[in-house]
């Protein structure tokens, strides 16, 4: 057993380097069980589970917030910081509005030690007071898909990005058609062979989404569960790298 698997109690496996086939059988088994390690995504406990049509605006709000603070963390380090913050009760957003400044210094003091906590104290406040109550739900009933949808909020949502846009419509069951991109998908599609692993990053994500949905539909599944199962695919086959657990 190695040393991430005494720290984290990962199995890995041991018996040389996988195969590009090895790979995609194990990526369709994740896909087939939905057995993803949440450790690895940065994602709700019930990202597949929720229906945005029976969220409440502030249901809504939360998730947003959650996707802020996610960035950078492990599922269990996003858990502890947003309980922090609602212990706080800091989530309201006509408090937030009233008293901004000390709105951000409590964000800040409650996500200490979370990665870039002050950036993230900030968008989370400006957001607040940007978006009014039943805006999250305007932006996602105005859209026609999801791809509008996503830039809406792109546009809309300080600190959103893509990556950040398509997770929250996934996780708020308002599309399945929106690929979960970072590092380890590229890095899985570099294993495999998969053409169009060498763009560049920031500057080609719809190109990669693109390629990522034909892949997913020769799979037989949405490109948001093959998306998020990647890491857990990775990790099963011995690819546990320790760059990813804060990604």
């Amino acid at each position: 057993m190695g040393l991430l698997s005494k720290i984290f109690g990962i199995e890995q496996e041991s018996k040389g380097v996988p195969t590009p086939q090895e790979l995609e059988n194990e990526l369709r088994k994740v896909c087939r069980t939905g057995k993803i390690q949440l450790m690895f995504c940065g994602i709700d406990e019930d990202f597949f589970g929720k229906d945005h049509t029976k969220m409440s605006e502030s249901e809504l709000w939360e998730q947003l917030v959650f996707y802020i603070v996610a960035s950078g963390l492990r599922s269990k380090q996003i858990s502890y910081y947003l309980n922090r913050i609602k212990k706080a009760g800091l989530l309201d957003r006509k408090k937030i509005r009233r008293n901004p400044e000390e709105s951000k210094e409590k964000f800040a003091q409650k996500m200490y030690g979370c990665h870039n906590y002050k950036s993230k104290a900030d968008w989370i406040v400006k957001d607040a007071e940007k978006l009014e109550g039943g805006s999250i739900k305007d932006i996602l009933e105005s859209a026609e898909n999801g791809e509008e949808a996503r830039r809406k909020l792109k546009r809309e949502v300080v600190g959103y990005g893509l990556r950040q846009s398509s997770v929250f419509l996934t996780s708020v069951g308002y599309t399945k058609e929106l690929a979960i991109l970072d590092e380890r998908v590229t890095d899985y599609m570099d294993k495999i062979g998969l053409k169009g692993s060498h763009l560049k990053w920031n500057k080609d994500y719809l190109e990669l989404e693109d390629v990522m949905r034909d892949y997913s539909d020769e799979l037989g599944f949405e490109v948001s569960m093959v998306t998020t199962a990647i890491p857990t695919a990775l990790n099963n086959k011995g690819y546990a790298a320790l760059s990813w657990l804060m990604s």
